[in-house]
């Protein structure tokens, strides 16, 4: 999750273009953007920002629990991009 995390970040931000909004420059900044404009759960994204850098592990429970609630959140920007009128 702390690996693929960058690579969502940088399709929250062309979602933001997207959707007419300034794409913040941090991560967390713009996982709290990407959450305004679409309705996400910023949870699952703030731990594993904080897990970023760490020597800290989740329990096996933990971590599935994690992920699962984090592919929910990223479930959710898919839908919301679907969502959006192609302008041909």
């Amino acid at each position: 999750m702390t690996e693929s995390l960058s690579s969502f970040v940088a399709i929250f931000r062309a979602v933001l273009i997207l959707h007419g909004a300034p794409p913040p420059l941090t991560k967390r900044d713009a996982v709290k953007t990407t959450a305004r404009v679409v309705g996400l759960d910023t949870s699952p994204f703030d731990q594993i920002l904080e897990l970023v850098g760490k020597k800290a592990r989740l329990t096996k429970s933990e971590a599935e629990n994690l992920f699962g609630i984090y592919l929910a959140q990223i479930q959710k920007v898919i839908d919301a991009v679907d969502q959006i009128e192609r302008r041909d």
